[in-house]
């Protein structure tokens, strides 16, 4: 029986594998190859299934021939395996994989997103027109009134002024000097707080006097 099979240059993808048409005596016949006989005989790996297809189209397109000429009353045809049920879908797991690195890439663009957001718009209003020489200044003129007046309402006022400077150095963290500047202004808080509030029992001068006279003041 003489047949004349051609195949159209057409073909579509589908969950299951590659669809594509055959011609026999002017007779339709739908073929389909499987990704699994793409993966084992022409080296799938990357999900790119039509890719692979019309690069091997030509060899595709002689097993199905062949497989015509052996039954011409075929009305559709599969190239496969046989162990399709089997075996677990590459192509399917990739796309998985691609999922899951788009969701890793969002994540971490989330992350990156945050840490540019630690500081809130008021620390960057309030700190932005101090840069931190300024802040040095602070925490060494601080320490001289510490020494010439030993005061513990201005220790405790001493106290609030390094807290704002170890602000200050917290919003301009990425400048050269600025985490140094961030300890030693909250120890220097922590260390004005500590005169201001633990000493007022051994000097009538200390905050706690200078706030109970304060109160009656107004009571």
């Amino acid at each position: 029986m003489n047949l004349l099979i051609t195949f159209p240059k057409l073909q579509s993808e589908q969950d299951d594998g590659v669809h594509f048409p055959a011609k026999v005596n002017g007779r339709s016949v739908n073929c389909k190859i499987t990704e699994y006989v793409l993966q084992d005989e022409f080296g799938l790996r990357d999900g790119k299934i039509s890719a692979v297809f019309q690069a091997n189209r030509e060899a595709i397109e002689a097993m199905a021939e062949t497989m015509i000429r052996a039954d011409p009353n075929l009305s559709s045809l599969c190239i496969s395996t046989g162990n399709e049920d089997k075996a677990p879908k590459i192509h399917n797991t990739e796309k998985q994989i691609s999922g899951e690195q788009n969701t890793t890439r969002r994540n971490d663009m989330n992350n990156q997103t945050e840490k540019q957001t630690v500081n809130p718009s008021w620390l960057a209003k309030i700190t932005a027109p101090i840069p931190l020489w300024v802040g040095w200044g602070v925490n060494g003129l601080v320490w001289a009134i510490f020494i010439l007046t030993s005061n513990h309402v201005l220790e405790f006022l001493m106290g609030l002024a390094c807290v704002y400077i170890g602000f200050v150095a917290i919003a301009k963290r990425e400048s050269g000097g600025a985490k140094k500047l961030i300890f030693v202004s909250f120890g220097d808080a922590i260390w004005m707080f500590y005169w201001a509030f633990a000493r007022p029992m051994e000097d009538s001068s200390g905050l706690a006097s200078w706030l109970m006279d304060l109160i009656h003041r107004f009571l």
